[in-house]
This record gives structure tokens, sequence and C-alpha cells, in this order.
């Protein structure tokens, strides 16, 4: 499987393909400057509980 990062995974089309590749049991990492401001986010719990990792949007989630 791939390992896939989004950036600004907390929009509605973003967290749903995010959504979707986890639930396909891709690696799935991503970042939203909203999730950095807000790690309580509504979505950002159900990413993670998805498994998706959220990291800072400030490039030190990049390989």
């Amino acid at each position: 499987m791939a390992k896939i990062f989004f950036s600004g995974i907390g929009g509605s089309g973003v967290s749903a393909i995010a959504s979707f590749m986890a639930d396909r049991g891709h690696t799935v990492v991503g970042s939203d400057r909203s999730f950095d401001r807000n790690p309580e986010h509504p979505i950002c719990k159900i990413l993670k509980a998805k498994g998706v990792t959220i990291v800072p949007q400030d490039g030190s989630g990049l390989d």
C-alpha cells in the first residue's frame, strides 16, 4: 500500500478522500492549519480514529 500525504486534510473534499484511502489500507498523513489551531476539531478526531496521522502544517511532517 502507498503512503499518501494530504495538505489541507481538514477540508470537506480532502478529508473525504483521505478517509477513503485510509479505509482502503493506505498509510495516510496530512496537515491542516485549522487542526494546528484546534486539535479537537471533529474532522481531526474522525481522521485520527481511522489511523490517519495529523502533523503540523509547517513542513515538519514531510519525508
